[in-house]
Parts: structure tokens; C-alpha cells; sequence
């Protein structure tokens, strides 16, 4: 389910939607310069416990108090780098805050999922969609080597451009997680905490005749784009239901920085 929330323009005239709203990010529609595919170069940068410290972490979720440490572990080092390409697809669906006529761009990628599924069970987990469930998209996480796993589903998702300026776009995700799940049918299992994930992204223009190179390991430039764009991905952990978010303290976070260069179609 898409929504948009509009402002009032001159008498006559239809208004303009402000923000994409949905159920998912896979609702939200992205500026038209997003569309295309994108060579994205991760780096995983920082990592801070919140004020109740690693005890109040370690009684959220089993084991997520050790999953802190190591991702903690892994800043400067290898592990934190990721390249991954990443695509937006075209659609007539109209932009906020962008002209009728341009369109827009859906995100078909899993990022924002896979921030909050590292969040919980750490670096190199994995996430699959389960189509089964009917109500929220939902995706079952499980940790590297398959030992903890949990549920995870989407509980909304913004899109937000800046009104003072085009090239700022910023998505905002909450996801709920539920335990494991156990033998026992009877046991209730509710939500146990929230992953909001925030990502601010910039375009930036470039001079395609003093860049190089025209090739990364993932494909050729689309130097015709003539822009990268620039994003900072921030993943907090919160006690809690989504309907808990204003009591609820931030846990721990986790920021990361990304670099999208335009590929050439394959």
C-alpha cells in the first residue's frame, strides 16, 4: 500500500505529494534519478551501545550483546567492506516534491532489511522472503552458520525529500522482530524490539573526463548519468513494539557509509 501526503498549491490546481508513505520500502517512491543499476561500495563505520550498556542489550534478544562485539570487532578491517549492486527500477508514479512528468524509482533491493538483520545477528546473516505469510512483508533472519535465527517484518516506511534542495533524499524504515521460533505452538510470541533504519542519500555531480576509472569489478560506467551518490546508513536497535518507539531507549547503532556509481545496464 502506497500513500502520499500533499500540500496545498493555487486554487484549481492539484496538490503535491510531500513524502511517499507505505507499508514497506518497496512502496516508497524514489526521485527519477535513482533508476538504474549502481555498483554500491559499502564500508561499515561505527558502532555505539546506548546508555543501558551490553546487560540491557543482552536481555533484548539472545546473544545480540555478542553479535554488538563483533561487528564492533569487525570496523577498519576487511570484514566491514561490501560491493553489491544495487538497482532501482523506473515507474510512472510520481516523486514528492517532483514534477508529474518525471516519475520515479522503486527500490528492488534488500539494504534496509539486511541493516537491521546484521543488527540482530550480526555480519554475514541472511534473510528470506516469506511469501506464506499473509499481512506484513515479512522475512525469516538467520545468523551466519544458521544457529540463531528470528522473524522479521516491515512496520512502515517513509520517504522524504528536502524541500530546499533536490538532491537530498531520505528514507526512513522501522522493522519489528519476534524470538525464534520454538517447538512449543503455544508459546506467545510477540515483538521483542524494533530496528529502525535511517538512510540519507546525496547526489553528486561529477566531471566524467577528469574521473577515473570507467570500470569497476561489477560492470562499466554509465558516464552519461554524470553523478554518484553519497549515503549514510544508520541501523538502532530499540526495546519493544513499534507502538513503544517514544518510551522505548535506543540499545545500540550502527552506521554505515555507501558510495552508488552508475553502471551501464547488463
Amino acid at each position: 500500500m502506497h500513500v502520499t501526503l500533499c500540500q496545498a498549491e493555487e486554487p484549481g490546481t492539484e496538490a503535491q505529494a510531500t513524502v511517499s508513505v507505505g507499508a514497506a520500502l518497496e512502496d516508497i517512491v524514489y526521485p527519477a534519478w535513482f533508476a538504474g543499476d549502481w555498483d554500491s561500495f559499502d564500508e561499515f563505520v561505527g558502532a555505539e551501545m546506548g546508555a543501558g550498556g551490553e546487560r540491557a542489550l543482552a536481555a533484548t534478544f539472545p546473544d545480540v550483546d555478542q553479535v554488538f562485539r563483533k561487528n564492533s570487532a569487525a570496523l577498519g578491517q576487511e570484514a566491514a567492506l561490501k560491493r553489491a549492486r544495487h538497482t532501482w527500477l523506473r515507474t510512472k508514479r510520481p516523486a514528492p516534491l517532483a514534477p508529474k512528468e518525471n516519475g520515479g524509482a522503486i527500490d528492488k533491493s534488500n539494504a534496509g532489511i539486511m541493516a537491521a538483520s546484521i543488527a540482530m545477528l550480526g555480519r554475514g546473516s541472511s534473510i528470506r522472503s516469506k511469501d506464506d505469510v499473509s499481512g506484513p512483508v515479512t522475512w525469516q533472519a538467520s545468523a551466519q552458520g544458521g544457529k540463531r535465527s528470528c522473524k522479521i517484518r516491515a512496520a512502515g516506511a517513509v520517504g522524504r525529500p528536502d524541500p530546499n534542495d533536490d538532491s537530498l533524499f531520505k528514507i526512513s524504515e522501522l522493522f519489528e522482530v519476534e524470538p525464534p521460533a520454538t517447538d512449543d505452538a503455544s508459546t506467545d510470541r510477540k515483538t521483542i524490539a524494533v530496528v529502525r533504519v535511517t538512510t540519507n542519500y546525496r547526489r553528486v555531480s561529477y566531471d566524467v573526463s577528469k574521473n577515473e576509472p570507467l570500470k569497476t569489478v561489477l560492470g562499466k560506467l554509465d558516464t552519461k548519468r554524470g553523478y554518484f551518490i553519497q549515503a549514510v546508513q544508520i541501523a538502532t536497535l530499540i526495546a519493544g513494539a513499534s507502538g513503544e518507539l517514544q518510551s522505548g531507549s535506543p540499545l545500540a547503532a550502527c552506521k554505515t557509509r555507501q558510495v552508488l556509481s552508475p553502471l551501464l545496464s547488463s
